[in-house]
């Protein structure tokens, strides 16, 4: 073997070296930028749980509200069917007053 041969194959280690620490590097910043989005789209779940959780409390305050509003339809038509009565027997009472006048 002589010198420039051995002088030829260590500067194709440092090459070498030198290509394998650029790709690491490109590697070591890729995977930076993955945790990132990683971390951003964890928080964007996380929103999205929250928002989530905020919906169906509010679903269901609405589903108790439809059944207050069904329950109050039900009261006032009882209410009106008992007003319709009672002025019934006040048009009644009034006609059966004028008779025994």
């Amino acid at each position: 073997v002589s010198k420039g041969e051995a002088t030829d194959e260590s500067d194709g280690s440092a090459s070498d070296v030198s290509k394998l620490h650029s790709k690491l590097h490109r590697l070591l910043s890729a995977a930076r930028e993955q945790a990132l989005k990683s971390e951003k789209l964890s928080r964007e779940v996380s929103e999205c749980r929250s928002d989530i959780a905020v919906l169906k409390k509010t679903s269901s305050i609405h589903a108790a509200l439809q059944e207050d509003v069904e329950e109050l339809r039900t009261q006032c038509g009882s209410q009106k069917k008992a007003l319709t009565d009672v002025e019934a027997l006040h048009s009644e009472l009034l006609r059966w007053t004028r008779s025994l006048q």
